[in-house]
């Protein structure tokens, strides 16, 4: 479910609240980087397929389902994800070699270029070109938790302790967005957020594909 927006001569930005994640408008209109970008971005709700109890639940749509065929690294769906991610990158006003970064996977993994989201970074700097840097090795999950579908924890402390900056190199003295697939809590973006800045990144901002309704 996309937000609106008026329009005007020169865009403006207004800093979203940083309690919950914000829609995004149509690729439209542009939006100029700012120091508060303090919440997490996202491009469309997420229905789950399951409701508590093992529910189906009747607000899953298609739209949904290639949520999950990302998720499962499907083709069609790390295609369709790129193409939304870039609808809404490419007319935000972001500084020239502004890394992509992504939340990685639950498992310990030296690198994300296989997963998913790094698949689509790397559709992203392909497409879009020289404006963006391929980041998704950025972060690197060292040791693996639990998934929250079966019951894991996902407070802050657990990304922040689980996950390292590989390359700092990449993103000291740069501008980072991070990419995720689905965002609930924020915990994990958040998470992310930080350790980037403590290593030197200028400003990260966050953006999710989806967030669960």
């Amino acid at each position: 479910m996309h937000g609106t927006a008026a329009a005007a001569s020169t865009p403006s930005y207004r800093t979203p609240r940083a309690d919950a994640p914000k829609p995004l408008p149509g690729a439209g209109l542009a939006r100029p980087w700012r120091e508060g970008w303090a919440s997490v971005l996202h491009v469309r709700e997420y229905h789950p397929y399951w409701l508590p109890g093992r529910v189906r639940n009747p607000e899953f749509r298609d739209e949904d389902g290639r949520v999950l065929d990302l998720k499962c690294n499907v083709a069609s769906g790390v295609a369709a994800a790129a193409r939304d991610f870039a609808r809404v990158l490419r007319p935000m006003l972001l500084p020239a070699r502004t890394v992509l970064a992504v939340v990685p996977g639950h498992q310990v993994s030296l690198t994300n270029r296989n997963s998913p989201l790094g698949r689509v970074v790397a559709s992203l700097v392909d497409e879009i070109g020289p404006r963006f840097l391929d980041g998704s090795d950025v972060l690197v999950r060292h040791h693996t938790i639990e998934k929250l579908v079966t019951g894991g924890e996902r407070g802050p402390e657990v990304h922040t302790g689980s996950i390292r900056v590989a390359r700092p190199e990449l993103v000291a003295g740069r501008c980072v967005i991070v990419l995720d697939d689905v965002t609930t809590t924020g915990n994990s973006l958040g998470a992310c957020r930080a350790l980037l800045r403590e290593a030197g990144a200028t400003r990260v901002g966050a953006l999710a594909l989806a967030r669960t309704a």
